[in-house]
């Protein structure tokens, strides 16, 4: 079973509602076309209250909106941050809170390290999204 991967593609499939948006379920070597997201395994948890199967688990969404530093990137981004937004991050996740079956429930979403990202080639505006989940089977 690659119950971390089947999460992450749940994720994946939350994130392509959201138009435009490129989203990897896997790092990338490069990201050519923004807006973009790469979903990264952060951290996982075996609690002992559910026993057998259960995990729990943050994934990071590390979101890009654009390679220009600019006023309008971030209020860009804005638009991505704003729960209110029809193409809010955190309105995307929270359509399926299971994300198709494969959790219990998403725990938590928050977002960290808004505004100008360091990459490879440049600089990027962008946030991290860093999801919460629980899967007691």
């Amino acid at each position: 079973m690659a119950i971390v991967t089947d999460i992450k593609n749940g994720l994946k499939t939350r994130l392509e509602t959201i138009t435009g948006i490129r989203v990897h379920n896997q790092p990338v070597d490069s990201v050519q076309e923004l807006p973009a997201c790469i979903i990264l395994t952060e951290q996982i948890g075996y609690p002992l209250a559910f026993g057998g199967n259960a995990m729990e688990g943050q994934l990071r969404i590390v979101f890009l909106v654009d390679s220009a530093v600019k006023e309008q990137a971030m209020r860009t981004l804005d638009t991505y941050l704003h729960p209110g937004n029809g193409s809010a991050v955190i309105r995307a996740i929270y359509g399926d809170d299971s994300l198709g079956t494969t959790v219990d429930q998403i725990v938590s979403v928050s977002a960290e390290n808004i505004g100008v990202r360091r990459l490879n080639d440049g600089d990027a505006i962008g946030a991290d999204f860093v999801v919460r989940w629980v899967r007691s089977s």
